[in-house]
């Protein structure tokens, strides 16, 4: 059951990119987002960011300005792909539980056991 949850955990996100406006403001990323930047001399760090400058994002101690950033995204949960692992899951367990029970079930009522 934790193996399920990992993967479901695991699973209901994506990044979706963030666009740059002139001058290296930043508007669609808040404190407590996880981001992806891809700086312009092709480093690719993720980060969770922990304060929006008007030319900066900034991590932790790690200060990033804008203008060095070729491409940013933010992690968002993909609500589609988290129904139909939860979905998924669920059937795993109702599935496995009904197998059991109908490998223990004859055993249980007939004597057997």
């Amino acid at each position: 059951m934790a193996l399920v949850a990992l993967l479901v955990l695991g699973g209901c996100t994506r990044l979706q990119e963030v666009p740059l406006h002139e001058g290296g403001r930043v508007e669609a990323v808040q404190p407590g987002d996880k981001v992806r930047v891809t700086l312009r001399d092709g480093t690719v760090r993720d980060l969770q960011v922990t304060a929006v400058e008007p030319e900066a994002l900034v991590a932790g101690e790690e200060r990033i300005a804008t203008r060095e950033i070729a491409k940013l995204e933010r992690r968002e949960v993909d609500e589609t792909r988290t129904g139909a692992l939860i979905a998924g899951s669920v059937l795993l367990v109702l599935t496995a539980t009904a197998l059991l029970f109908a490998a223990v079930a004859p055993a249980m009522f007939l004597g057997g056991g």
